[in-house]
């Protein structure tokens, strides 16, 4: 429910913006930055030392400096493979850069996660991603108390009340709403509003397509405080080709905000036609 309701308001924005002949960013009280800092998600990781540059090495080619891996349960199973991993991907990246950890809710309890944490502040972590099940609360809290700030929201928070709830109660120093799942750029300003209320991040979800990269634009630059934008690093050509937009990482690691009316981009229905589902009655 909430994540077609997502995509209706999203479609409403865009037509307000198209009607009015000002991009959503100016329906949402004016830009405060032209273009963003992105990081680039990596998934799946590579499971060699080698594989991990490699990944990393051209998301480099498309111009990012920042970089998200994102966990499997596998990590668990043999820590010093994992390390490995994680200390081959900080080597390419470089020491300037930014990485995230996004653990898919991929531990069992805190205590899993907690084996990592020695891994994670070797290669100096910026934070950690969804790292329990939504339903653990209180192990959400324990992995707070061990000085790594702690990302929630993802596909699995869809209200504010949830994200509230985790703020409260469950440790979390950052949101990180999928604007397609959380009811889109009305939903989210109820969350930007209940995370500035209590002196906590926003930090956007996007893994999708350039739909949402340009959702996730217009949102992050009408913010007073600036955060990174992410930035899927996926073959899929779902992910690059759905728009006739691209919205390129420049040559700084930044993302230009769209200035055209509404979100900015357009469909291309020549690839949307061609990949039509066609099933069904």
């Amino acid at each position: 429910r909430s994540h077609a309701l997502g995509g209706v308001d999203l479609a409403l924005w865009d037509l307000q913006g198209q009607a009015t002949g000002q991009p959503i960013h100016a329906l949402l009280g004016g830009k405060q930055r032209d273009r963003l800092a992105a990081y680039g998600t990596i998934y799946p990781l590579e499971r060699t030392p080698a594989g991990v540059k490699r990944q990393v090495e051209r998301a480099q080619a498309m111009n990012l400096r920042n970089f998200k891996l994102v966990a499997d349960p596998w990590w668990l199973d043999d820590l010093d493979l994992t390390a490995r991993l994680l200390r081959a991907g900080r080597e390419q990246a470089g020491a300037d850069a930014k990485l995230i950890v996004d653990a898919a809710l991929a531990y069992r309890t805190a205590a899993d996660g907690l084996r990592l944490y020695p891994i994670y502040r070797d290669i100096g972590l910026w934070f950690l991603e969804a790292p329990l099940p939504l339903d653990d609360l209180a192990g959400h809290r324990e992995m707070a108390g061990h000085g790594l700030p702690l990302g929630v929201g993802d596909l699995g928070l869809t209200h504010v009340d949830e994200f509230t709830e985790f703020m409260d109660r469950g440790g979390a120093s950052i949101c990180q709403p999928d604007i397609t799942m959380v009811g889109g750029f009305t939903g989210i300003q109820r969350i930007a509003a209940a995370a500035a209320a209590r002196g906590k991040r926003v930090i956007t979800h996007g893994y999708k397509t350039n739909i949402e990269v340009a959702a996730n634009l217009h949102f992050l630059a009408a913010q007073p405080f600036e955060e990174i934008l992410e930035f899927s690093t996926s073959q899929s050509p779902l992910r690059w080709e759905t728009t006739r937009e691209r919205l390129p990482v420049e040559a700084d690691g930044c993302v230009r905000v769209p200035t055209a009316p509404g979100l900015g981009v357009t469909l291309d229905w020549e690839f949307v036609n061609r990949h039509r589902y066609r099933g069904g009655a």
